[in-house]
């Protein structure tokens, strides 16, 4: 059975929500979008957490669609991320409670969490031989240094286990920088790219944690086209 399990911004703990699903149709199957930040479509009707109470949905929040309620794995490895977009909707009047309140509904586009940080400059002498001819394994580990990335890329599984925050899954083939260039590491990461014909997706790894419930980390892949 899949199951969907929602965190708010900043917390650490997840919580199933699969039950106030607006719908029974989730996402169709679809593989990674190439370049770019993976988007889906979820609603949902009086979401509430752990202890009964109504959960206020909003953009930055956490949802993840796992294949099934033992949570080792992400719907297609690319079903997860944050809350992009989030329109509220009331519905029809309760009037169960102490004070009557509004039925919401909550459309919401969720986005695969944005992985750069601030814009950097990348040439030739931010290497150590000055070269514009270096491996691409090389470039890559300036691009995804931990001054220029979030620091929830990546991480480790409960048995040890590394994700890093990257993977190069082709050839690691030389790459031209022939002049100054600036972005933001996935800005650097399509203009690089894309001379040599490679791209990149985002993909999920997940587990159960016995006491947040869940444990998600993302990562970059990065493979010839």
């Amino acid at each position: 059975m899949t199951v969907i399990y929602y965190r708010s911004y900043g917390s650490n703990l997840w919580v199933d929500i699969t039950n106030y699903i607006a719908s029974d149709r989730l996402p169709g199957g679809s593989d990674p979008d190439s370049n770019s930040l993976y988007q889906f479509q979820l609603s949902f009707t009086d979401p509430k957490d752990a202890d009964d109470e109504f959960i206020i949905m909003q953009n930055g929040d956490d949802l993840v669609i796992c294949e099934t309620n033992e949570r080792l794995n992400v719907l297609d490895g690319i079903k997860a991320g944050c809350v992009f977009e989030s329109t509220r909707q009331p519905l029809s009047i309760d009037y169960s409670g102490d004070t009557p309140r509004f039925y919401m509904r909550y459309d919401l586009t969720i986005e695969q969490r944005e992985f750069s940080r601030y814009p950097f400059k990348i040439s030739p002498f931010s290497f150590d031989d000055n070269s514009m001819y270096q491996n691409l394994s090389t470039v890559l580990a300036l691009i995804f240094d931990s001054e220029n990335i979030r620091n929830d890329l990546g991480g480790s599984l409960l048995n040890g286990v590394v994700i890093p925050k990257y993977e190069l899954l082709s050839p690691d083939i030389e790459i031209e920088i022939s002049e100054k260039i600036e972005g933001t590491a996935r800005e650097l990461l399509n203009d690089l790219l894309s001379q040599i014909d490679y791209k990149w997706s985002i993909v999920y790894y997940c587990e159960p944690h016995t006491t947040n419930e869940l444990n998600l980390i993302q990562q970059v892949q990065i493979w010839q086209g």
